[in-house]
């Protein structure tokens, strides 16, 4: 059955500008025939693999031009007679998803009979079955934990690789196999290659479909795909770059066997911190199979959020890397890149996947030896994941130390009103078109750039459920953005239009998720070892987190303080609805207190009474009783020293 997916990934007028063109559909068959002694271009692989699967459909419906036809069984006969394998095995027959179709065996066969007379049909059957006895026997071995030989290894590689059943049980086994076999043989192109590809079937999320491709490195921009006689046109342009790993929108990821060549099967150094920069490994030999299974994580997680991205739903994964794209400043995002909601959940995202990854394949996995092993590495996924998360807390922008989502809104206004007339227009412009493509957009920004109040009454976009459970991190992001920036709109939607009890039940669990998520932050960060992140690019100087705490405090109480204020506006202006009902004073209550406590741990109990007496100030002038009473527990626990006399002590509510 042909792989739709591999189909749309490329515009098919491409399929058969290449059919009608011998000379191109040579040069492809050569780059791939030598793909593992001169790695090639990635689109170069995966449009072979793409042409494949239409030639397929095509025949399966009986409209493909015979001229075209004639021209792809010449080019895979070319490939049959050139591609071979370790033990000299010529596999594309018992690999090519055409002939491995019965459609496209007859058809194939009845054109040899016509064109290629000196083809022994009945020798060229037999072969394909001596091939899969070969396979079978080291089927066997693996099944059974045997040693195999490198020249085994390498050709049950590139059997799994080519013929990319991830289905297949054998392919599983493969995994299972070099994670817990204290194997012997080298690592090879063959082998690495293989392994990589099954990645997405362990990912799963929508990207099961998706491709990681062995490669050069070379990344092309260039509309369509890139023949190696092709790229010295390209050189020194922006068209062609070298990227040693790299995803193409939701299509497949791209790695160098440079990068992966020296990769160790039995080693897991790489589980040892959260960040698995490819300098980090270099020097500290952690580039093992773990690290690149992490990073291909990784990436996937970027195609899951380009998939997202593309919902009417509003979802976190998908607005990251909206907001990401609208910013427009790719200098942004390579300065604070650990910083950056989509990257953080991208690791975030992989260590959870591999948690899960080594529970299968390692715990689970008949062929491991060695359990507590397996126990251990994922527990080191636990804690890497919970350090991931808590980078949430100290996130900054490069240069200055302002709020992150605060920071790139004010980035998007910036560019909205550019002085620069022309810089202005095309922005413009460039903005359009992305809220006539993203949906999501159209519900968050209005045409003005400017980040819509009434999103927080319209739907509950912080959590999946009404109890506060599964957050939605980068729509709380938004609504923190809300009650700061545009409170005062927000207030006034709120007194003067006219709510339904669904819009205050959303706008209050927006709130409440919006304060208990610089909670969790903040807990998270106070039980991760700093060592965590020596590798992690951050703006924040560790030695000083004390200010983070303070910080995310003072975040939560103003927005306890405004949770307070909508609540009285309501009680007054809709009091048939229970506001309370959605908004119980003890989550706020309790949500303050710990973030004190977390405040007053790190101070070691040192908290001054200047650092705190604007909100104290604050709460008891409104006369809220939930609210004096926080300020008067608070007072029990500061030290008394000089107030700020400038502070805002603004009254009730």
């Amino acid at each position: 059955m042909y792989n739709k997916k591999y189909i749309r990934d490329f515009d098919e007028k491409l399929y058969d500008r290449y059919l009608k063109n011998p000379r191109a559909l040579k040069e492809l068959g050569e780059a791939y025939i030598n793909q593992y002694s001169t790695p090639t271009y990635d689109c170069t692989i995966a449009f072979k693999e793409s042409l494949d699967h239409y030639v397929l459909k095509q025949i399966e419906g009986n409209c493909l031009a015979p001229e075209l036809l004639k021209n792809y069984y010449d080019y895979i006969y070319m490939i049959h007679n050139n591609r071979v394998s370790k033990g000299n095995l010529h596999l594309e027959y018992n690999t090519n998803v055409v002939f491995k179709n019965p459609s496209g065996q007859r058809y194939l066969l009845s054109y040899y009979a016509k064109y290629h007379p000196e083809v022994n049909q009945v020798q060229l059957l037999q072969s394909i079955k001596n091939n899969m006895l070969v396979l079978k026997k080291i089927f066997d071995k693996i099944y059974k934990n045997q040693d195999v030989s490198q020249t085994e290894m390498d050709l049950l590689s590139d059997y799994l690789y080519t013929e990319k059943n991830l289905d297949s049980e054998t392919y599983e086994k493969f995994v299972e196999y070099i994670l817990n076999k204290n194997v012997k043989f080298k690592n090879s192109p063959e082998i690495m290659a293989a392994y990589i590809a099954y990645l997405p079937k362990i990912f799963g999320d929508k990207c099961e479909n998706s491709r990681v491709i062995l490669s050069n490195g070379i990344y092309s921009r260039v509309s369509g795909i890139v023949l190696p006689s092709e790229i010295d046109k390209y050189r020194g342009t922006d068209l062609v770059k070298y990227h040693a790993l790299y995803s193409v929108g939701y299509k497949y990821i791209s790695i160098d066997w440079n990068v992966v060549k020296n990769l160790l099967f039995n080693s897991d150094k790489s589980l040892d911190i959260s960040r698995t920069s490819v300098l980090a490994l270099e020097k500290e030999e952690k580039n093992d199979l773990y690290w690149i299974t992490m990073v291909c994580f990784h990436e996937m997680t970027h195609q899951l959020q380009n998939y997202l991205s593309t919902s009417n739903k509003i979802n976190s994964s998908g607005l990251s890397m909206i907001v990401k794209i609208v910013k427009h400043d790719e200098t942004d995002n390579t300065f604070n890149h650990d910083s950056i909601e989509s990257e953080i959940e991208a690791d975030e995202n992989s260590w959870d996947k591999m948690g899960h990854f080594i529970f299968k394949y390692r715990l689970k996995s008949d062929l491991c030896t060695d359990k507590e092993s397996a126990k251990k590495q994922m527990k080191k996924c636990d804690v890497n994941k919970k350090a991931v998360y808590a980078r949430r807390a100290i996130l900054t922008k490069y240069g200055k130390n302002d709020d992150f989502f605060a920071s790139d809104m004010k980035l998007i206004k910036s560019k909205f009103n550019n002085s620069n007339v022309e810089e202005r227009k095309k922005y413009r412009e460039y903005f359009r078109n992305l809220r006539s493509r993203f949906p999501m957009m159209q519900k968050v920004f209005d045409e003005q750039g400017q980040i819509r109040p009434a999103l927080l009454l319209e739907e509950n976009i912080t959590s999946e459920d009404y109890v506060g459970l599964k957050s939605n991190i980068m729509c709380s992001e938004i609504s923190k953005y809300i009650l700061t920036e545009e409170y005062d709109s927000l207030k006034n939607l709120v007194m003067y239009g006219n709510l339904s009890e669904t819009q205050v039940q959303n706008l209050m669990i927006n709130i409440y998720n919006t304060y208990h998520l610089d909670k969790m932050y903040v807990r998270a960060l106070s039980d991760v070892d700093f060592e965590q992140y020596k590798h992690t690019r951050t703006n924040f100087d560790l030695q000083n987190v004390r200010e983070k705490y303070l910080e995310k405090f003072r975040n939560v109480a103003e927005l306890v303080y405004k949770e307070r204020e909508v609540v009285h506006i309501i009680n007054n202006r809709y009091p048939e609805y229970d506001v309370e009902k959605y908004a119980e004073p003890k989550y706020a209550v309790w949500n303050y207190n710990d973030m004190f406590g977390y405040l007053y741990n790190i101070s070691k109990g040192i908290v001054g009474e200047n650092e705190v007496s604007d909100i104290i100030r604050k709460y008891v002038a409104t006369g809220d009783k939930i609210l004096v009473g926080i300020a008067d527990q608070t007072k029990k626990f500061v030290i008394p020293n000089q107030i700020n006399g400038n502070v805002n002590t603004t009254g009730k509510i």
